[in-house]
């Protein structure tokens, strides 16, 4: 190194620009963090104010279900008649105070409970609401007073289909069957009376002919004639075995028909009718004829109820027709399939047609009605209980009648009954 000149100095890093240039990195990074601050507080304060809308929204809509809850809650409890809710598997989901009571619950059973579980009137409830439609039973309370309780069930469809649950009204018609039961006993009362003013003008009228044959007939005895004898006797089969028919009628109306099933021949059954009314026919001049599309065929049914059927058939015809005016009456049997509720079953079909007066289309409907009747003599009940023997035998009616040239009368029966006994 010489002496007096100057030293080299070698450059390197300047301190001071390096933190220059850190203080203008963290000016700018600081910008940076306070305008994205910026934007969060924005953002928090939007997000906010939609909770705090979201939560007043919510607020309302809850005190919307409240009182919804109230009225239904109160609309509920103001229905006169009992309503439960269950779900489909029988669980109790709401019931009213009505219900409760017909239930005799002490206290309101939480949602949940098994409504079978609700002692013996829950039970019955249950059991009596797992089909469709309504059906009564009676409910018995703690103090033993019985009510009838019409319980009628429908359901309710669930938000994305299917059943959601089942909703039983309960419905007390213990008065309204009192009341019923009330006034079906006066009209039965009133029916009787009437009925018996009839008896005893439909049983004085023949008996005092039956007299009359009778004094004939022994007159005509005392004097050797024995064809009258015989013709006056005939005559006086002929006025009882109306007057039996008569009181059968009246039975047959005031009491139900109990069918039995016994095996009987169709033809000979009709037959024997036809001659148990001989005479009568006889005296008016009517031809009757019987023709059997059959065939040789065995049914089973109640033979006495058909024979009290079709007397009263074979009577109806020959009131119909005017004595002398050559009167016939017809009774075709043949067979007929009908379909009902088990398919296609054999019938038995009897058609008792005449060429007597006729029916106005007016009475047709009418003929079946107890006590009506289109002529001056006559109880009015024979029709009456054709109908009912029909209905208890699981056969029907079917009536063609032209005024002023006759009335066909087909009845129709099972050729056997259904199993079990039912018609």
């Amino acid at each position: 190194m010489t002496s007096g000149q100057p030293i080299a100095v070698a450059e390197g890093p300047h301190p001071q620009a390096d933190l220059v240039r850190a203080f203008r990195q963290f000016e700018a990074s600081s910008a940076s963090l306070r305008s994205e601050y910026a934007m969060l507080r924005g953002e928090v304060a939007r997000l906010r104010a939609e909770v705090e809308e979201k939560n007043a929204l919510l607020a309302s809509e809850m005190e919307e279900h409240r009182r919804w809850r109230l009225f239904l809650t109160e609309l509920l409890e103001r229905v006169p008649g009992g309503i439960l809710v269950t779900s489909p598997s029988g669980e109790l989901v709401a019931s009213n105070g009505v219900a409760e009571r017909m239930l005799s619950l002490a206290e309101s059973p939480f949602p949940g409970v098994l409504l079978a579980s609700l002692g013996e009137a829950g039970r019955i409830v249950a059991e009596a609401a797992r089909q469709d439609g309504s059906r009564a039973v009676v409910l018995e309370n703690g103090d033993g007073e019985k009510a009838r309780v019409e319980i009628s069930r429908s359901a309710l469809p669930g938000c994305t289909g299917g059943t959601a649950g089942y909703l039983l009204l309960l419905k007390d018609v213990t008065d309204e069957r009192l009341l019923s039961d009330q006034s079906e006993r006066g009209a039965r009362l009133a029916s009787m009376g009437e009925m018996a003013a009839r008896i005893a003008h439909e049983v004085r009228n023949p008996l005092t002919a039956c007299r009359l044959f009778l004094e004939m007939a022994i007159q005509d005895a005392r004097q050797g004639l024995p064809d009258e004898t015989l013709l006056n006797l005939g005559k006086l089969e002929g006025v009882i075995g109306a007057i039996e028919c008569t009181v059968s009628n009246m039975l047959g109306f005031i009491r139900d028909h109990r069918p039995a099933a016994v095996r009987f021949d169709p033809e000979s059954l009709a037959a024997e009718c036809v001659d148990y009314v001989r005479a009568l026919l006889s005296e008016r001049g009517i031809e009757p004829r019987l023709s059997n599309g059959l065939g040789r065929v065995e049914a089973v049914s109640d033979p006495s109820l058909l024979r009290q059927l079709f007397l009263n058939l074979l009577l109806n015809a020959i009131q119909a027709i005017a004595p002398g005016t050559g009167g016939r009456i017809d009774i075709e049997m043949s067979g007929r399939s009908v379909r009902d509720a088990d398919g296609e079953r054999p019938y038995l079909r009897f058609v008792f047609r005449d060429n007597g007066c006729g029916i106005p289309d007016a009475l047709v409907s009418r003929i079946f009605d107890p006590f009506f009747t289109t002529r001056g003599e006559g109880t009015g009940l024979g029709l009456t209980v054709v109908q009912s023997i029909l209905t208890a035998l699981g056969g029907f009616a079917e009536v063609n009648s032209r005024p002023g040239k006759g009335t066909a009368f087909s009845v129709l029966i099972p050729l056997q009954p259904r199993a079990g006994g039912a018609p």
